[in-house]
């Protein structure tokens, strides 16, 4: 990515081993106690904004075989607290009904010739999802470098 400084660099590799090594809770102390960096480092680099969808695309890009296929895949959470935002009615497919809980989408990118799949983007409130996807798939779609790359199905589960 061409955006990414060299702190940045240097912090997003920590910060992902660190997340898949430490068990429980995961805070700015415990990345600290377990990292090479300090607790205000995390929380400095923390409150700035990255573009995880722009990193999630050209890690596809680099490591897939260039011909994809979108997928797009609500998930259905159980919740029963009431003062849960977004807490509702929705449909479960396992249990082939309506159960109240949470539901969110998650859209990965297929890689049709080495069957496999890149998680690209997940949203949390399924409810604008619909306002937001046309801009999601445009954005991913859309530009040169992956239309030029072989995206030639959109597909919407």
């Amino acid at each position: 990515m061409p955006k990414i400084n060299l702190w940045r660099k240097s912090f997003l590799p920590e910060t992902f081993l660190l997340f898949l090594s430490i068990k429980g809770r995961i805070n700015f102390l415990q990345l600290a106690r377990y990292g090479k960096f300090c607790e205000q480092r995390f929380r400095q680099q923390f409150e700035k904004q990255f573009d995880f969808l722009l990193f999630n695309k050209e890690l596809t890009l680099s490591q897939g075989s260039g011909r994809f296929l979108l997928a797009f895949d609500p998930i259905y959470i159980s919740k029963s607290g009431k003062k849960t935002p977004g807490v509702g009615w929705y449909w479960s497919g396992c249990a082939n009904s309506a159960k109240r809980g949470l539901e969110i989408a998650g859209l990965a990118a297929t890689d049709i010739d080495n069957h496999t799949a890149f998680h690209m983007f997940i949203i949390f409130r399924f409810t604008a999802i619909w306002n937001f996807m046309p801009t999601l798939i445009m954005r991913l779609c859309v530009e040169k470098s992956v239309v030029g790359m072989g995206v030639s199905y959109v597909y919407i589960f």
